[in-house]
């Protein structure tokens, strides 16, 4: 039997603990998940741009970013860019986000904090256009 610490939430927010309830029942994204790949590891999420039977094709524009939220089925990604200001000659930074789909067999894979490749593809919702092409860089985990 393994002790699972429940860890006091803000007011209003549910306390999760890897992917299971206060109950320990399995969350439903946590399922997804798991539902979406087989035992080979393939993915049957149906918008892989690797697997799916209706590939996305990647065009146009490509981003790397840091991930700085993660949701079931997209992640948010911000990097930085210099902005040209002529009046004063100089250069200032500004940040920029962006959402992109995760598709299920890369969902183990990437966590907040890692260093991604994002690349551009049809509209996939009001927000997402992009979708996660690759990881550079993973976030270590110290203990």
């Amino acid at each position: 039997m393994v002790n699972n610490k429940i860890i006091n939430a803000p007011k209003g927010v549910p306390s999760q603990i890897q992917g299971k309830d206060k109950l320990g029942q399995t969350l439903p994204s946590a399922q997804m998940a798991s539902a979406n790949t087989d035992k080979e590891g393939n993915c049957k999420d149906r918008l892989c741009p690797i697997h799916g039977d209706q590939k996305l094709k990647m065009r146009g524009r490509t981003f790397e970013g840091i991930v700085i939220k993660k949701l079931p089925g997209r992640v948010t990604i911000q990097f930085e860019r210099m902005l040209r200001l002529p009046k004063y000659e100089r250069y200032e930074k500004r940040k920029t986000k962006l959402h992109a789909r995760l598709p299920s067999c890369m969902n183990n894979n990437v966590g907040v904090g890692d260093l991604i490749q994002i690349a551009e593809t049809r509209p996939i919702s009001k927000f997402i256009h992009f979708v996660v092409s690759k990881v550079i860089l993973t976030k270590e985990v110290k203990l």
